[in-house]
């Protein structure tokens, strides 16, 4: 890397409201001419690229509601309007009120320099997309509240419209979390990040955290996509990126889930005489005139030759199940029984594998962490008794016989989220999901407070996963385990449970 690039990146600070910038963080012009971001050295996960605190400007408010589930189309529709109106109050107002001439001039230099830089920096079809929205809004304007104004859309120039859409692309680009964030704009995205952007609500800063190992000269890279659409197949994901940023993804991770031996994009031969599954990606979830380039519609059965593809009733059976997840209400049991019947009615299409029963897991996971944090906290408070918590938490998710209840030892829920703990962990970063390693190991530790219930899961085994999870729920969640283990079991003084408790201590140390 050119060690001028580092000038240019400290140089923009200021700017840019970055501080704590990584002496290894560099900026780079692309061929395409946008700007990528590289690391000059080895970066160790867990450091802090920067902190950027939201830019907020008089003249323009980003969506009201989370910037990362508005699609492309509406979030160039927000931004065009409010940049419609403050050049059409420009223009009539003219000498008249300098302080509506200055409003757009001072919108212009405000993002001057930001990305992209030109209307022509994007390509063509994203061009063509932010000029209709446009001619769109303005002609809506027309149809509405502003035909007593004498700026009319005839009156906004080709040159005018163009302008409009350059900013609207701007704002666009560099809107996350409700706000804008200039800086984490420019990093790309990858469905298997070496960095992301962690939030901070009281100061409306984001924390660029490095995630996993970043060697140098490689990309700086962050997900685009919401925690619940990262898990989603590879066809979703890349028509949510394409609808929300007009790219088809061709990441690391989407190029192995394209692969044959990849198990979670694996659905049953369509021939019903056919036991077998065959590696056929499931399409996005809408019947959209963009067809993904990179994915194949149809593979051949290697067992019998069928050619399998997905059909519209096969598709929608998925995303209806996925959709339902997240809508499941009521109390832990009635949940339960919900999630259980949508894994049962997606199972005869899929294989075990296949991604749906991971989003189908994060939902329930949801809904269960919830109700696990009131439980803990009820009973470190002591306005819960154990006898009252136990039977919920750990609780079998099916009307099994115990005997046939091989894997819910510890209970369905203890088992369900280390399932999806299990299933994630190839791509999810490391130290992101607290409240996943923070609700394993809250049912680990009611399970250790309960040995004797019939679905407890054995203390070696509890030991074991608690090692996996309790590094990355921090020291005082730690000390609040060790806690109430200690006022359930640290009267009992035999050897095995004094055993216990120094291996606990351990853990938790």
């Amino acid at each position: 890397p050119n060690p001028q690039e580092g000038v240019v990146a400290a140089a923009a600070c200021p700017a840019l409201g970055v501080t704590g910038l990584h002496t290894a963080f560099r900026l780079r012009a692309d061929a395409s001419g946008g700007v990528s971001t590289v690391a000059a050295d080895n970066i160790n996960e867990g450091r802090e690229l920067f902190v950027e605190r939201r830019w907020d400007h008089e003249y323009l408010a980003a969506p009201a509601s989370a910037a990362d589930n508005i699609d492309n189309e509406a979030h160039l529709t927000h931004f065009s309007k409010q940049l419609i109106a403050l050049l059409a109050a420009s223009k009539d107002a003219g000498a008249s009120d300098s302080n509506s001439v200055q409003a757009w001039a001072d919108v212009n230099r405000a993002l001057a320099g930001s990305w992209p830089r030109r209307l022509e920096d994007v390509p063509a079809q994203q061009q063509t997309a932010a000029i209709s929205v446009v001619e769109k809004v303005l002609s809506t304007r027309t149809q509405s509240n502003h035909k007593n104004s004498r700026i009319q859309p005839d009156t906004f120039s080709s040159s005018e419209r163009r302008s409009i859409a350059h900013l609207a692309l701007i704002c666009r680009y560099n809107c996350f979390h409700s706000g804008f964030f200039r800086a984490c704009a420019l990093l790309n995205h990858s469905c298997l990040p070496n960095a992301a952007m962690k939030f901070v609500q009281r100061d409306q800063s984001v924390h660029m955290l490095v995630v996993s190992p970043i060697k140098t000269g490689d990309d700086i890279t962050v997900k685009y996509l919401t925690d619940a659409d990262y898990l989603e197949g590879v066809g979703r994901r890349r028509e949510l990126l394409w609808n929300s940023w007009l790219f088809w993804c061709t990441c690391k991770r989407c190029t192995l889930d394209d692969q044959s031996t990849s198990t979670s994009e694996f659905r049953k031969c369509s021939s019903s005489a056919c036991t077998e599954y065959v590696h056929c990606p499931t399409p996005g979830a809408e019947s959209s005139s963009s067809v993904d380039p990179n994915t194949t519609s149809e593979r051949l059965c290697s067992a019998c030759g069928t050619v399998t593809r997905w059909t519209v009733e096969e598709r929608d059976r998925i995303y209806t199940a996925r959709t339902a997840a997240a809508q499941m209400e009521g109390d832990i049991a009635s949940i339960s029984s919900q999630f259980v019947r949508l894994r049962e009615d997606v199972a005869p299409l899929v294989h075990p594998d296949h991604w749906i029963h991971r989003v189908l897991l994060y939902y329930f996971g949801v809904k269960a962490t919830q109700a696990v944090g009131h439980w803990f906290q009820g009973l470190l408070s002591e306005q819960l008794l154990l006898s009252a918590v136990a039977p919920l938490a750990l609780r079998s998710l099916s009307d099994e016989p115990p005997a046939e209840r091989k894997n819910h030892c510890g209970g369905g829920l203890l088992v369900a989220l280390v399932d999806l703990w299990d299933r994630i962990v190839p791509f999810y970063p490391w130290n992101e999901g607290w409240a996943l390693h923070c609700a394993i190991v809250r049912l680990l530790v009611i399970n250790l407070c309960c040995p004797n219930h019939a679905n407890a899961l054995p203390e070696d085994a509890a030991l074991e996963r608690l090692c996996i999870h309790a590094p990355f729920i921090g020291k005082q969640e730690q000390s609040s385990c060790l806690k109430l283990i200690q006022s359930f079991r640290g009267g009992d003084k035999s050897n095995t449970v004094m055993k216990l408790m120094k291996a606990l201590k351990k853990i938790f140390s």
